[in-house]
Parts: structure tokens; C-alpha cells; sequence
């Protein structure tokens, strides 16, 4: 069983060489490390050129930058192994047995793919928090009808989303799928919108209860700095969520949840939107796009009838100021809601 370790790297020389000992430090030997080099300016690219004519399981492509996503696909194409991981490059596992661990859950349990925990932190250990993705023992398999909550888990949660706490068999990575065809809309989401196939198409899934890789949070991440063009990825990995809720046999109250949870997901990208336009004197570009989103029929449809009593108050305010493209209204709604936050902050 050969393991294939990909790797997208971009302007991490900082945390390159951590994140690269400890897999080649792993007791399993049988396992090559793909670098996907995404057009670094920093020398990221050397480090992988140093390690590659050091290491010959380790390949190195280097390419010009494209995203997160996209880079993770040339890995998986370029790919040799039985088994696909992803470890981000400022990222590291915690074990050298991470990969024994795996392997002994796949050969003893004939998983296509393995779940795992993980630890979450910042540069400070003494504020590192392990994340337990369920309740279940160690060795746990998810099967057949079980498999229902960890779709469950994906709809109403974020804990399963990170892709670098799966091994998945190459059979359910849709590796010949041509995700190009995304490229301009995934910014952000690229792990959740990869694993709706890969939770579908697994006959057995595997949960590791050990922690085994360490997820670095950084102030300075994708995650912390809120793009209107944000609007987009999650307009794409909901209408390709919605092409799966069928498959999945979910009960309504769940895909309701589901739906529901769309709301202030997608008003938090367009409020804080305003709030980076105004700080950056763009205004008139913040505008634009809500009109445009105004007349989006994905936009529209986040406020079902059906469900209108179930939504905060405030956040049908926000949805028929942006549905009637009132900019006006919704700037003032905005600073009034700014205000009286900073208002009660200041009172604690």
C-alpha cells in the first residue's frame, strides 16, 4: 500500500521544513511526498528542490499560482498511491506513526477512508485546543445507513471540512474530474466542497480518536480576512451541496438546518464587505455588487416561505433591504448595528 502525501505550498519557508521532517520521519516508510509548489515568491520553491534531490520519494512541480484548490488537484493527479493525505506546509503531524496508525485502521477495518482528530493553534502551544470530531471510540466505523452522521456533521457543522484530517482511497477522490471548470469561483471552502464526494462515495469510513495532525491558525489566514468575492465560492458549494442532499437521504428537519444555516453565512461575507469597502474607500464597488446580488436567484431563494418565521429578525431585515437593492438603507442598518455592538462591548 503505497501512501501519497500531498502537499500545497505557498510563501511557507518559515514552516517548510517542520512540516516536511515529520512526515519524513514516519515509521512507515511506504509513501511518497508530492510538493505542489503554487508560484511562491519567498524560497519555498528551494526548500523543495533541496529536499527532492535529497529524498528520492519526495517530487516536486512547480507551477504557476492558481489557489489553494487547483493546487491540491495537481497533487492528486501527479499522485501515485493507493491512499491520498493532505498536509498543509505550515502544518505538521505529531507522530512518527501517523501513518502506521492509518494504515493499521485501513487493513484491519478495509476503510476507504480514515477520519482523524486534530490539535488547533497559534504560535503560543499553551493555547492549543484539541478538536474531538465525535463521541465515538477509537477504531469506530461509519457504514451504510451510519454513514447518515457524518452527512449530518457536513451540513450543520465545520468540524469535518478540513481535508487534511482524511485518508481517502484514490477510488473516492474523483481524481479525473475536471474541477477547472471552478477555479474562479472556489477562494475559499475548497476542503468542504471536496469532501461531499469523498463522503459519498467511502463504503467505510474510519475514525481515528487520536489527534494526529497540528493545524496552525494564523490572524493572517483566508479564513480572517473576508472577501466579497467570497459570496461566489459559497454560491457554488451550496448549489453543489444541493446536488448531493439527495443522495443523502436526509431527514427534512436536518436540510432545513442545513439551509438555514446559509443565512448568516452568506450575510456575514456581505456585511463585512461593507465594513472593509467603507475602511478602504470602495464604496461604489460594494454597492455594485449588492445590486448584483440583489437579483440572484441563489439569493432570493436563501428566504423559503416556509422557514420565514424561523429566521432572526435581523437577518430578514438585512435580506429585504439587499433583495430590494437598497444601499442606502442597508449602509445605515449596518453602522447602526456597528455602533451598538462597539456600544456593549464598551460596557463590559
Amino acid at each position: 500500500m503505497l501512501f501519497s502525501v500531498c502537499i500545497p505550498v505557498y510563501n511557507t519557508s518559515k514552516y517548510l521544513d517542520e512540516c516536511l521532517q515529520s512526515v519524513l520521519n514516519q515509521t512507515e516508510k511506504d509513501y511518497e511526498i508530492v510538493l505542489v509548489d503554487d508560484g511562491s515568491t519567498d524560497r519555498s520553491g528551494e526548500i523543495c528542490d533541496r529536499y527532492a534531490a535529497q529524498y528520492p520519494n519526495i517530487r516536486v512541480i512547480h507551477k504557476a499560482n492558481e489557489g489553494l484548490m487547483m493546487t491540491r488537484r495537481r497533487g492528486f493527479r501527479e499522485a501515485r498511491g493507493d491512499y491520498f493525505l493532505c498536509l498543509d506546509s505550515d502544518d505538521y503531524w505529531l507522530s512518527d506513526r501517523v501513518l502506521e496508525r492509518i494504515r493499521g485502521m485501513i487493513e484491519n477495518e478495509n476503510c476507504d477512508l480514515v477520519l482523524f482528530n486534530y490539535i488547533a493553534g497559534k504560535e503560543d502551544p499553551t493555547r492549543n485546543q484539541e478538536i474531538v470530531l465525535f463521541d465515538h471510540p477509537a477504531g469506530f466505523v461509519f457504514e451504510g445507513k451510519g454513514k447518515q452522521e457524518l452527512y449530518r456533521k457536513i451540513l450543520i457543522g465545520r468540524d469535518l471540512n478540513a481535508i487534511w484530517i482524511k485518508a481517502a482511497s484514490r477510488r473516492i477522490v474523483d481524481v479525473d474530474v475536471d474541477y477547472s471548470v471552478w477555479k474562479s469561483d472556489i477562494c475559499r471552502g475548497e476542503d468542504m466542497f471536496q469532501t461531499y464526494p469523498m463522503l459519498t462515495n467511502a463504503e467505510r469510513i474510519g475514525y481515528i480518536r487520536e489527534p494526529l495532525v497540528h493545524y496552525r491558525w494564523a490572524p493572517g489566514s483566508i479564513s480572517n480576512n473576508p472577501k466579497l468575492k467570497f459570496y461566489n465560492a459559497f454560491r457554488t458549494i451550496y448549489c453543489r451541496e444541493d446536488e448531493y442532499l439527495p443522495l443523502w437521504n436526509m431527514d427534512a428537519e436536518i436540510e432545513k438546518k442545513a439551509k438555514l444555516r446559509r443565512i448568516p453565512n452568506i450575510l456575514g461575507i456581505l456585511t463585512t464587505g461593507y465594513h472593509a469597502s467603507k475602511k478602504a474607500g470602495k464604496l461604489d464597488e460594494w454597492k455594485k455588487f449588492i445590486k448584483e446580488v440583489s437579483v440572484d436567484s441563489f439569493f432570493r431563494g436563501l428566504y423559503p416561505a416556509q422557514y420565514r418565521g424561523e429566521i432572526n429578525p435581523y437577518y430578514r431585515l438585512l435580506g429585504s433591504l439587499i433583495m430590494a437593492g437598497n444601499t442606502f438603507l442597508l449602509a445605515r442598518t449596518l453602522d447602526a448595528y456597528q455602533w451598538y455592538s462597539d456600544h456593549m462591548k464598551s460596557k463590559k
